[in-house]
């Protein structure tokens, strides 16, 4: 292809920022770097992408690796193990700019370390948060707003970002000026507990911040913290084990090897009356008993604060797959004790998804908490992977594929 016609197709491209041990993708050779220039005759979108997961017909991709050489994969069921966002160029600032920043795309890039490599997004990040103060025509003109008036937008989301980026930058001043001001803003939208990836991040940048100003003890102090609130964040762990003069190692999370704690059996009953379950009643030991080799229950608890709205999203990607790898995932159980669908229009797609695509999962009902008494949830929601034996093989949050990687790893080593 040539460079001309490459660096078009790049720029529309996505990015692959990870690929996970064990997958489809490392077995293809692809690693992070390469790029998916395009897939077939269709506009390449991340929702394109997912969806051509679910269709082994005439899914043909054109790929590019990290030196530009392109590839053309046979028609075939899109393999999974790839971490992506979009191509870091002048197609993604122009969408940041204009309104539509993707706080999952950014996260992730935070995630793999992608924001402290790729060219600065410094620009584009104020130029959308100048809206407000500029108007929108003058806003795609490229006029940016003051210091003072961008620290007044309430978008603390992309004002930590914004941080963030300075911080890499080495532009201490206003790396620390966006930073209190995204805690400002939290504080005038009622934000006072937000969730552990944001306080992750903040604690992340504050590092940076620390370093760069020679504070040594305090740089780690906070990258420390970061790793707290987010055990399980890449950077955040390479950025903690380079502080402290160590190799970045891959934790085991809590439970993980260990068997689940309660032989539950609650009644499928949806609290909000959407779903009819065909048994009156669920037992933990009857599901794992029946469990064949190499096959899992998925164990959802609910509770606490949006965890419908990750419920949802596992339900999507348990739903994928378990169609790309059947007999791995039986069936889900969600338990609850409480109304937990605060978005109805969500949870309508993500369970008729999985519905559609034949994933067998249930709402159980726990009125006394005793399951969230057993696992004592810490996160939204807590997760198990649990084989025919009880054991637990995974705890991460499923919805970003990594737990599910993880587990087959642990399961083959």
């Amino acid at each position: 292809m040539p460079d001309e016609q490459r660096a078009r197709f790049q720029d529309r491209s996505y990015l692959i920022l990870a690929v996970h041990d064990a997958s489809p993708a490392a077995a293809l050779g692809l690693t992070a770097g390469w790029a998916i220039l395009s897939m077939g005759r269709a506009e390449l979108t991340e929702g394109r992408i997912e969806r051509a997961q679910l269709n082994r017909e005439q899914n043909v991709f054109l790929l590019a690796d990290p030196d530009g050489q392109t590839y053309r994969t046979e028609p075939s069921l899109w393999p999974f193990g790839i971490v992506t966002a979009p191509w870091p160029g002048a197609s993604l600032k122009r969408q940041i700019a204009r309104g539509h920043c993707d706080l999952e795309e950014l996260t992730r890039y935070w995630k793999q370390g992608a924001l402290s490599v790729y060219p600065s997004l410094i620009r584009s990040l104020e130029t959308y948060l100048s809206q407000p103060f500029v108007g929108f025509f003058k806003r795609l003109q490229g006029k940016i707003a003051t210091p003072d008036q961008l620290a007044q937008n309430d978008n603390y989301n992309v004002l930590s970002f914004l941080a963030l980026a300075y911080a890499v930058d080495r532009n201490l001043q206003k790396a620390e000026f966006y930073l209190a001001a995204t805690r400002d803003a939290r504080v005038r939208a009622q934000q006072a507990s937000y969730s552990t990836i944001d306080s992750s991040l903040d604690a992340y940048t504050e590092s940076l911040i620390s370093e760069q100003k020679g504070e040594t003890a305090r740089a780690l102090e906070m990258a420390q913290k970061a790793k707290g609130f987010s055990s399980d964040i890449w950077e955040v762990e390479r950025r903690l084990a380079e502080l402290e003069k160590r190799p970045p190692v891959s934790e085991t999370p809590a439970w993980v090897g260990e068997t689940f704690p309660i032989n539950y059996q609650l009644p499928a009953h949806d609290p909000l009356g959407e779903i009819r379950n065909n048994v009156p009643d669920v037992r933990f030991d009857e599901v794992i008993k029946s469990l064949n080799p190499g096959e899992f229950l998925v164990v959802l608890v609910l509770g606490g604060y949006r965890s419908n709205y990750y419920y949802n999203l596992d339900l999507v990607r348990l739903a994928i797959l378990r169609k790309a790898f059947p007999g791995t995932i039986r069936e889900v159980h969600a338990i609850t004790s409480g109304t937990y669908a605060l978005d109805a229009n969500h949870r309508k797609y993500c369970e008729g998804f999985a519905r559609d695509n034949e994933l067998p999962f249930a709402i159980l009902w726990d009125e006394d908490d005793q399951v969230a008494a057993a696992v004592m949830p810490t996160g939204s929601p807590e997760r198990f992977l649990v084989d025919s034996r009880g054991t637990v093989h995974a705890t991460e949050r499923l919805m970003e594929e990594e737990g599910y990687w993880k587990a087959i790893a642990r399961i083959r080593a």
